[in-house]
């Protein structure tokens, strides 16, 4: 797990580095959509996803008994980061091979190709670490801490740092794990959504403030982000089990919720494939175009995973 965290540290550092210095940029392959759209998804997914395994990471410790299920769910982030990695240089190659933007490659080209191999390299040895590593675990028994719990956990260990303002803390926390810890577990998606909309807002900001979007263009901007933050959280913390859900098959309004907003992004980086689906060409296509080619992806999405799951709950009756 060690080597699939420090690949994925390692991914991110070289895709932000990838992403933000023009003179990287300009000779990239995968500079346009849809191999950008997966670098811009990796640039906060994986800062996310290594934040999330810092207080479970800070919770293992050599002496004393290891949860099952802190160990499982760290070995799934880990797997979701790189897995993360794995598609985003799969379409990076993709565009190499492609020869995108060829008239701009040069020898910075030649030297982001040869890191991307290492980096793919380094990717597949931890995926395969990891493979044996769940093959190892035995099966979770009982009642155990999910991510909530071990926060929490650590916070009340780390507050006894804090001297005289430690007892102030733990009162603090009692009452955070009463009240919104409680919340989160009885309402994942709301928080979900809460979160999305909130991250979105603050990533984004810095960039429409610098670049001058107008009114309507940042809100089309936070939007497709929000979705996109919602989906990830949706899919992905189910799948790492960060907090304690309700078993059985998803009810038909929520999936139908988050396949809606994860065909947004999707249908922006894609849009050059999709502009038929509004009556417009890469050519003619504006922000209204994009809006609405946008609402119509969400739409359909919608509609077809709330059909299949009401199909699917019906068929299991």
């Amino acid at each position: 797990m060690a080597l699939a965290l420090a690949v994925g540290a390692a991914f991110v550092a070289l895709a932000g580095a990838g992403k933000e210095l023009p003179a990287l940029y300009g000779r990239e392959p995968w500079q346009d959509d849809p191999y950008d759209a997966l670098v811009s998804l990796a640039l906060w997914c994986g800062p996310l996803l290594l934040v999330l395994c810092g207080p479970r990471l800070a919770l293992c410790r050599r002496r004393r008994p290891l949860p099952v299920r802190r160990a499982a769910d760290l070995v799934r982030t880990a797997g979701v980061l790189t897995g993360l990695a794995g598609v985003t240089e799969a379409a990076a190659w993709v565009s190499v091979a492609a020869g995108a933007h060829r008239a701009e490659w040069s020898g910075t080209t030649a030297a982001e190709v040869g890191a991307l191999a290492a980096l793919t390299a380094a990717t597949v040895a931890a995926g395969r670490a990891l493979w044996r590593a769940g093959r190892a675990l035995p099966a979770a028994a009982g009642a155990q801490p999910d991510w909530l719990a071990d926060a929490l956990t650590l916070a009340r260990r780390e507050s006894a740092r804090l001297g005289s303002l430690g007892e102030r803390a733990l009162v603090l926390l009692g009452w955070a794990d009463r009240w919104p810890a409680a919340l989160v577990r009885r309402h994942p998606l709301l928080a979900a959504g809460a979160f999305a909309a909130a991250f979105g807002v603050a990533v984004d900001t810095p960039q429409v403030v610098l670049e001058g979007y107008r009114p309507a263009l940042a809100l089309l901007f936070f939007a497709v982000s929000a979705c996109s933050v919602f989906a990830f959280l949706a899919l992905a913390g189910s799948y790492l089990h960060l907090v304690e859900g309700r078993p059985g098959a998803p009810a038909p309004a929520p999936a139908a919720a988050v396949a809606a907003c994860a065909c947004v992004p999707l249908a922006v980086a894609f849009r050059d494939s999709l502009w038929w689906v509004v009556g417009a060409d890469g050519r003619s296509a504006g922000l209204a175009q994009l809006a609405v080619l946008a609402a119509a992806a969400a739409a359909a999405g919608a509609v077809l995973t709330g059909v299949a799951v009401r199909a699917a709950t019906a068929g299991r009756r």
